[in-house]
């Protein structure tokens, strides 16, 4: 029937491995291998390429843990993020063991997830991903993912709920190299494990989560002493610069709330913004500018403007036209967290403002934690967030203020100069309730900015909470500006959380 020579081949390989087994125990007496005792006397490690065995003989070495579990895995392994499968049940169930084994000795196993970016890279790569699919109009891959990602966590959080340590990591110095001068290892492939000091193993197929192989180093081998040095340094070597897995957690689940309030504009959009809007839509545009002009032109101080930031600078469009009429050697930042504006926010600075070199456009997403770059780590004379940016904020907020949209407000004062001016142009009440924004947006666009946007009244609430006041001026039935500056500290509430 076809199955005799792989029958045969199997059965001589785990004959082998006996046989060499047998031969290293006989040499060593009767406390066996796994203590480690007496001379080695082969050279090559035993290896199994079934994923039954690889699975048993994983479970078995945890069985006999008694001080030291440390291991590798991938982050994106089908392991972790498919259905539950029977090896993993038996897996999760002798990781129980073995953990339980370590805490009464009073230590914990450690697990690194791999990554092949930085964590932040690797965030924002999964935020484009998801912006990406629905883009492309690919829900059920979309969907798919968030499954996959919904799993990830649920294993994750077991894991530390057993009392392991877990880290991610990205190896951005390439120790594997080091690693793999002493053992045969592939980083973009491999898992490590090390038990106790009694055994290493690598196994094969961990990015797929399909492991096929496994290469173990124990002490009937010569040179295990230093296969286990150089094994226990590149762990290390990756556990000092990971990162906090609740930490990663939280970029992850950050990223992909940046990515559901992604506006999905029509094709060819920043090119319709800045140069094919219709005349109302333009004429809105206009009306805003001048009115941001008009309140500097009237500011006794406005020649004191030294630093200038813009939030969601989309085009650049501020950034340019305010250069014009503030002080020549002012520096002007424009942010934006999307790549594809600041990649045409910079071409259009090259393009209408080639002698100014004090004009930055930076890709930043202010409502981060821990702003990246460190142009913003300063107070600004003037911070203009306009023609709508302040909706973008306004996704899942809450009555009690505990939001991105709030927390965003603070940030605004935190980085606000004491006699600064902050300026908001916002979608009226009137635009919200008949969804009418620029024709750039679509339908679904119009109905989630008007859900994100706050209200006049919610709006002039919110500004004293983040210790700003301000006045609003209606420029056009459709949206807002409004004028603020500092009028004390934020109000501590504790269900407002604070800005990282």
């Amino acid at each position: 029937m076809g199955f005799v020579r792989t029958l045969t081949d199997a059965r001589r390989r785990i004959e082998e491995c006996v046989t060499r087994l047998r031969a290293y125990l006989d040499a060593q007496g009767s406390r066996g291998c796994e203590l480690g005792v007496g001379s080695a006397l082969d050279r090559r490690p035993l290896e199994l390429d079934s994923l039954a065995c690889c699975v048993a003989t994983y479970c078995e070495a945890l069985s006999l843990v008694r001080e030291r579990f440390w291991t590798t895995t991938f982050l994106d392994s089908g392991f972790w993020t498919d259905d539950d499968t029977a090896a993993r049940a038996d897996i999760n169930g002798w990781n129980g063991v073995m953990t339980r084994t370590l805490a009464a000795a009073n230590t914990r196993p450690r697990r690194i997830f791999l990554i092949d970016l930085s964590p932040a890279e690797y965030a924002d790569a999964e935020k484009e991903r998801r912006i990406h699919l629905r883009r492309t109009r690919k829900s059920d891959e979309l969907n798919q993912l968030k499954a996959k990602r919904s799993r990830l966590r649920q294993n994750i959080h077991r894991m530390l709920d057993d009392g392991c340590e877990v880290k991610v990591a990205f190896d951005q110095h390439a120790h594997y190299k080091t690693f793999r001068d002493q053992v045969p290892f592939d980083y973009w492939d491999s898992e490590l494990a090390i038990y106790d000091d009694f055994r290493v193993d690598v196994f094969g197929g961990g990015r797929t989560g399909v492991i096929n192989r496994v290469r173990s180093y124990s002490p009937m081998l010569q040179n295990f002493p230093q296969y286990l040095a150089a094994a226990t340094r590149y762990f290390e070597q990756l556990w000092q610069s990971g990162e906090d897995i609740t930490k990663f957690l939280k970029r992850l689940e950050r990223a992909e709330q940046v990515a559901e309030q992604r506006i999905d504009y029509q094709p060819n959009w920043l090119a319709r913004y800045e140069f094919g809007l219709n005349a109302t839509d333009e004429h809105l545009k206009t009306l805003e500018l001048d009115k941001v002009k008009s309140v500097l032109a009237k500011r006794q101080n406005s020649g004191s403007i030294r630093h200038y930031l813009d939030i969601g600078t989309c085009t650049a469009r501020y950034p340019i036209q305010l250069s014009r009429v503030l002080p020549a050697d002012v520096e002007i930042i424009g942010i934006d967290d999307d790549p594809d504006c600041v990649q045409f926010a910079r071409a259009n600075v090259a393009e209408h403002c080639p002698s100014i070199e004090h004009i930055r456009i930076e890709h930043e997403d202010f409502t981060e934690a821990e702003l990246t770059s460190s142009s913003i780590d300063r107070q600004f004379d003037l911070i203009t967030c306009m023609l709508g940016t302040l909706s973008h904020f306004g996704r899942g907020r809450g009555d009690d203020f505990e939001d991105s949209l709030q927390s965003a407000l603070r940030r605004m004062f935190d980085i606000l100069a004491e006699d600064g001016l902050l300026l908001i142009g916002t979608w009226s009440d009137e635009a919200c309730k008949n969804r009418d924004m620029l024709k750039i947006y679509s339908d679904d666009d119009c109905r989630l900015l008007a859900e994100w946007t706050p209200t006049r009244q919610e709006l002039k609430a919110r500004l004293p909470l983040a210790g700003l006041q301000g006045r609003r001026s209606s420029i056009e039935l459709r949206l807002d500006v409004w004028i603020c500056q500092k009028e004390g500290r934020p109000v501590s509430l504790s269900t407002i959380p604070p800005l990282g």
